[in-house]
């Protein structure tokens, strides 16, 4: 194959598509979505899952990055979430407590949670979102 061509399939992105990062912290959903955008991605910030239904669309939604207590408190609208966005991959983030909001039995880190406010650092942060996407 020539070299011209292996440099054009080496230059190609796939397109991710929208990440939805939903978050109850203001500054944590504010540095989220900063440092998504500054790695090129195409992020939308919500502050609750019903927000977060609306942001969903074209292009559709192929990661949502979710705070745990905040889907603990409203499971059922983020199963429709998920629906309405075609089953996207999902980050799920927790404060550092010893037991996850979602599954009391489970530690947060054993769960592949990002854990607040630790891995919301930006270079932490965009390589979990590219390894949930990959």
């Amino acid at each position: 194959m020539p070299v011209h061509v292996l440099e054009c399939f080496a230059s190609m992105k796939r397109d991710p598509g929208r990440l939805v990062v939903l978050e109850e912290s203001p500054s944590l959903r504010t540095a989220a979505v900063r440092a998504l955008r500054d790695a090129g991605f195409d992020a939308r910030a919500c502050a609750s899952v019903d927000e977060a239904l609306s942001a969903a669309g074209d292009p559709p939604v192929s990661l949502v990055l979710a705070s745990s207590t905040l889907i603990a408190a409203s499971a059922q609208s983020f199963d429709r979430l998920l629906s309405a966005s075609r089953r996207p991959a999902v980050l799920f983030s927790c404060p550092q407590t010893r037991r996850c909001p979602l599954d009391p039995e489970v530690s947060c880190q054993y769960l592949g949670c990002l854990l607040k406010p630790n891995d919301f650092a930006p270079e932490t942060l965009v390589g979990k979102v590219r390894a949930a996407l990959a």
